[in-house]
């Protein structure tokens, strides 16, 4: 077997230094990766926290316009017999709005136009 000079098995201070200088960027990199995590969860947080206020106050500021809506309702529509009558003695036809669709016609930031 050949013999490898001693130089050739020890690192040269070359790749000693690059070695060095890429550990210190990793390092930076990985601090850097750390803060940003950091600031990606703390967002999150926030967001999460002004969805639900938001959804609050769209529930408080819409609550009077929903009373009135309800009191509406409450005064214009008949019993079960009594549209089943008008139905058949004026020969009407219906259509039935669920939850659903009086929830869509009330949300403030729904535009049917």
């Amino acid at each position: 077997m050949t013999s490898q000079p001693e130089s050739m098995l020890e690192p040269s201070s070359t790749v000693f230094d690059h070695l060095k200088q890429q550990n210190s960027l990793l390092s930076e990199l990985t601090e850097l990766l750390t803060t940003r995590t950091e600031l990606a969860t703390s967002t999150s947080s926030e967001v999460t926290t002004t969805r639900r206020t938001v959804e609050s106050l769209k529930t408080i500021l819409g609550a009077p316009l929903l009373t009135r809506v309800r009191a509406a309702i409450m005064r214009k529509q008949p019993g079960f017999m009594e549209t089943l009558e008008l139905i058949r003695d004026e020969e009407l036809s219906f259509a039935r709005f669920g939850d659903g669709e009086f929830r869509l016609m009330t949300r403030l930031d729904f535009n049917l136009c």
